[in-house]
């Protein structure tokens, strides 16, 4: 009985030793709570994402009502365009939001604050949209003041981050 518990105790020793070795200290982050410009990048960034990609889904469901309904093909290829160009303008700009973040990380920046300022700007363009398809849903004549803000949107999201 006791060479069994002094094989324990030497176990636990020997257990516990390891584990105060392997403990890393937590990891330090850096803040970008001084970083205006690229806070503003990534709130930027996910906005035009989030407009590009809503303006390929309305160009996607406006092609399959026109052929739902038998309509003019020419209007169908159009907003078959109108959707592949979307779509290839948001990828571009995912690409370069997902190349900010990864740069951030390697930085060393905190993710729980890159992903607060994502979330944040998400919810805010969402609502926004959200918004506005309210509106044209009371009011149908608001519909091309909704597309107009949101094609003034992505002509900045060109200009800033694409045009460069």
């Amino acid at each position: 009985m006791k060479k069994m518990l002094t094989l324990i105790f030497c176990l636990f020793l020997t257990v516990g030793a390891y584990a105060e070795d392997t403990i890393t200290a937590p990891k330090e982050y850096k803040s970008l709570i001084e970083q205006h410009e690229t806070v503003n990048q990534l709130r930027e960034l996910k906005n035009c994402t989030i407009t590009y990609y809503n303006i390929g889904v309305y160009a996607v469901l406006g092609g399959s009502i026109i052929h739902l309904i038998e309509g003019d093909e020419a209007t169908r290829e159009k907003f078959t365009m109108i959707a592949n160009r979307a779509n290839q303008q948001h990828f571009l700009l995912q690409k370069k939001l997902d190349n900010l973040i990864a740069m951030l990380m390697n930085a060393n920046y905190h993710p729980m604050e890159v992903r607060m300022i994502l979330d944040n700007a998400t919810n805010v363009t969402l609502g926004i949209i959200t918004k506005m398809i309210q509106d044209v849903m009371i009011d149908p004549s608001r519909a091309n003041k909704m597309i107009t803000i949101m094609m003034g949107s992505t002509n900045k999201c060109d200009k800033e981050f694409l045009l460069q």
